[in-house]
């Protein structure tokens, strides 16, 4: 049994569903024969969106207490015959084999065919660069002793959502002094002060895709330990990682790059993470720039690069950016100043 025996595309997962219909937020079950339109079965309270958004789809309605199932056995074929689920959730697949389908389970197969952008998707893209780089703009302009990281945060996102984002992939991180060494915390009440390394991750949502910028800023001149870890982290990505990023390249290739310059200042063991992953719809998931990564990067590809060293007690750095793969190499994204210089916020 193959993928390219399936005469069917089914999956229940949203991202799979504007993937392929262009719909933003429906819920529900998408059915995509080998000709002819898609299906979209959806309940009543999405259903008016779905038909409006929805390219080249039949939108399928279901009411509150009505059968979604019956009306997904409606719109398959009574023949037996092989279907390529591209979810594995349990619940789908057991109802598609109960409708007596061969199902072949393949739920990285919509991933793959998301890695390599369209120009219509590039365009989505490059506007929520620009949105994460104006919410990144009004963050720095709020930084100052005395402010909580909470307000700096909610600065940035207004000024996002004022600019068209939808929505945000994951809540603002804004990382002061000593919480600047836990990677992946969010803004919380403590005050800024002098001499704090500040982290500020930011990723909106626009149209079903996403940006994602980190910048770390010292309030007034950086501590002699604090300042080493910044320029260490931007010699990493720009001066080494950015400039491995081209086709053929493998993720591991781009993350071991960055890796070896952090271990030659003797701080591997504060790199904590990946070097980067993708940048495209949420939900995607290759390429990935990681130890072990063997799968090539593509042109069309996009990519975050994104090194980070962190001292526990002490503070911590990273800087991100996006990355577009062309033929020549690759394209900046996201250009905000990084710079020691333009990283140092003046009291």
């Amino acid at each position: 049994m193959t993928r390219r025996d399936a005469r069917l595309l089914v999956s229940d997962k949203q991202p799979d569903i504007r993937f392929f219909t262009g719909c933003q937020d429906a819920a529900g079950y998408l059915v995509i024969p080998d000709s002819g339109e898609a299906i979209l079965i959806t309940n009543a309270h999405d259903a008016p969106q779905a038909r409006a958004e929805a390219v080249e789809t039949t939108v399928l309605t279901f009411w509150p207490g009505g059968d979604a199932i019956a009306l997904m056995r409606s719109a398959l074929s009574t023949e037996k015959m092989r279907v390529l689920s591209m979810s594995d959730s349990s619940s789908l697949v057991n109802t598609l084999r109960d409708f007596t389908m061969d199902v072949v389970i393949a739920p990285g197969f919509t991933s793959d065919l998301r890695r390599v952008k369209e120009l219509e998707e590039m365009a989505i893209i490059r506007r929520a660069a620009e949105i994460v780089e104006a919410g990144m703009t009004a963050a720095r302009a709020a930084l100052r002793p005395g402010v909580r990281e909470i307000d700096v945060a909610s600065e940035a996102e207004r000024v996002m959502r004022a600019m068209g984002s939808d929505g945000r992939i994951f809540e603002t991180k804004v990382e002061s002094g000593p919480r600047s060494a836990w990677p992946s915390t969010y803004a919380g009440e403590r005050r800024l002060a002098e001499g704090d390394l500040v982290l500020i991750d930011i990723g909106p949502a626009y149209e079903g895709y996403f940006g994602d910028l980190t910048r770390t800023f010292s309030i007034g001149e950086p501590l002699i330990e604090t300042r080493q870890i910044l320029e260490l982290v931007l010699s990493a990505q720009e001066a080494d990682a950015l400039q491995e990023v081209r086709a053929g390249v493998t993720g591991h290739e781009v993350d071991e790059v960055a890796r070896r310059v952090v271990r030659g200042a003797g701080r591997e063991d504060g790199f904590l993470h990946n070097t980067g992953h993708s940048l495209g719809m949420v939900g995607d998931s290759l390429p990935l720039l990681r130890p072990g990564s063997d799968s090539p990067l593509r042109v069309g590809e996009c990519v975050t690069v994104e090194p980070g060293v962190y001292r526990e007690g002490i503070g911590g750095a990273r800087i991100e950016d996006e990355v577009l793969v062309t033929d020549a190499g690759h394209d900046l994204l996201t250009t905000f100043p990084k710079t020691i210089d333009s990283l140092i916020v003046s009291l």
